[in-house]
């Protein structure tokens, strides 16, 4: 068996030609395996996960530019916070405004049961969900994708934490992994 780093965008028709046979991909990617592609899914990642919470992205600065510029990482976390919960309240007017953009920058849309299907299959959270890096990271290494990498530091969730207590949400954890005041 041959384990090697496939680019999302290429996985499709990779699959689609036979070259390929199974990936682990994120949204919308894994539905367009599903449902454009004919593929089944055999392992779905959220079983694996304590209330099916794990990382696959992060708002993330340089160290430096938070910082040089701690007023504009916090602005750009309350714009994360207010486009989540926007997502949250509209999340049919979120899916057409979403696909109108990958259509304009991609020059075509998904299709409606992609769409779908994907939007159900992700949570959109203001909680990195931090206990996750770790064990994920670990299983990219020992599926070859990855080379080992010490995560401790990588999280300073002040700026997050701030955010959600002004908003009077609770802080979310940095799992161990926080950096200086993380």
């Amino acid at each position: 068996m041959s384990v090697e780093p496939t680019d999302n965008a290429t996985a499709l028709q990779l699959f689609q030609d036979g070259k390929l046979d199974g990936a682990w991909v994120p949204e919308p990617w894994a539905s367009r395996l599903v449902i454009d592609g004919g593929g089944s899914v055999l392992v779905d990642e959220k079983a694996l996960w304590p209330g099916g919470a794990f990382v696959t992205t992060h708002l993330v600065v340089r160290a430096d530019f938070l910082d040089r510029h701690p007023d504009t990482v916090r602005s750009l976390i309350e714009g994360q916070l207010d486009a989540n919960a926007w997502l949250a309240e509209h999340p049919n007017e979120a899916k057409n405004l979403i696909n109108d953009e990958l259509a304009r920058l991609t020059g075509r849309a998904l299709s409606a049961a992609v769409l779908d299907r994907a939007f159900g299959e992700q949570a959109v959270t203001d909680d990195p969900v931090a206990s996750s890096l770790q064990p994920s990271a670990d299983r990219a290494v020992a599926a070859g994708l990855l080379g080992e990498a010490d995560l401790r530091g990588i999280y300073d969730l002040r700026q997050l934490n701030a955010a959600l207590a002004a908003r009077g949400r609770p802080p979310v954890p940095d799992a161990g992994l926080g950096g200086a005041g993380g």
